[in-house]
């Protein structure tokens, strides 16, 4: 994996207004697809958890998952928290679901996560992680991957995803040190046999804050960055300070993996978010690492 870098994106205007207020936002869709082959078995699980951390007090948690088998579909988890123990109430909510991927046509919504985490507070901070994913277990015939294939040769596979959605911070205060926000998406594809696993795709994109309301986009691994936009939508609300903003505009990625025939290969396909909403006025000792304020839904669909 590439170490994390910044990617140029565009940039809109700014109003400024002194305040407090800090929230973040993520909305992301993921849609998997595997290329032919006969579908033998699918699995899935949806897992949302949220931990609140307030200055001179212990720290409280939340979190649910469920899978299939075992619950049935569609899943849908729920993890939340409030807190009225500092001068401004806080709150976050991470959901997550994972729903049939058999139907047709394909439902928009089989992967999707909502997650907002809300702090207004200088001792009052969030972390947030929702993860949906699909495990396919696939079996390809010698017509579907050639005259090769046949006598037992691996081929290669091309599979793809589709993604779309959007990561925001947004703040009332146009002066306001962002540092320690984000919200970061993450998506895998891994391929698994009975000898094996290896992972035929990785990418993340992340949305950092930065001092003075700025804010920095880092990719990893093989997200592609070409197509995103950031944009700060300030103007559009008298309530905004900064309300920065990547958009993920229906990306479509490609990958690669290898089949035999009559063989049984499993592909499991996984978006997470993790976001931590964090007021630095007063620092706290949390784990920064992949979080971000106030991040919402992430949905998609396997074929």
């Amino acid at each position: 994996m590439r170490t994390p870098n910044t990617v140029p994106m565009r940039a809109s205007f700014q109003l400024r207004r002194p305040s407090r207020a800090l929230c973040v936002l993520a909305a992301v869709g993921l849609a998997s697809a595997t290329a032919w082959g006969e579908v033998v078995s699918f699995s899935g699980k949806a897992e949302a958890s949220i931990t609140e951390h307030v200055a001179a007090a212990s720290s409280r948690s939340d979190s649910a998952s469920l899978a299939y088998p075992g619950s049935s579909l569609p899943l849908q988890v729920l993890a939340q928290l409030s807190t009225d123990a500092s001068q401004y109430p806080s709150a976050g909510a991470v959901a997550a679901q994972f729903a049939d991927p058999t139907t047709d046509p394909a439902n928009p919504e089989e992967f999707a996560i909502n997650l907002t985490l809300n702090s207004v507070a200088a001792d009052v901070a969030y972390d947030g992680t929702a993860i949906a994913e699909e495990t396919r277990e696939i079996v390809f015939s010698a017509g579907e991957l050639g005259l090769a294939a046949a006598a037992g040769v691996p081929q290669t596979v091309r599979g793809r995803l589709a993604i779309d959605g959007a990561l925001t911070i947004i703040a009332a205060d146009t002066t306001r040190d962002l540092t320690g926000s984000s919200v970061k998406l993450t998506v895998t594809v891994e391929q698994a046999t009975e000898s094996s696993t290896e992972t035929v795709f990785t990418g993340a994109v992340e949305l950092a804050g930065r001092p003075d309301a700025d804010v920095a986009v880092l990719a990893e691994g093989s997200f592609p960055t070409s197509r995103l936009i950031l944009s700060n939508l300030a103007g559009l609300g008298a309530d905004f300070g900064v309300f920065h903003v990547v958009i993920i505009p229906n990306i479509t990625i490609d990958y690669n993996y290898t089949a035999t025939v009559g063989t049984p290969l499993k592909l499991t396909a996984r978006v997470r978010i993790d976001a931590g909403a964090h007021d630095l006025d007063h620092v706290l000792a949390v784990d920064q690492r992949g979080q971000a304020p106030r991040a919402r839904s992430a949905r998609g669909s396997s074929r």
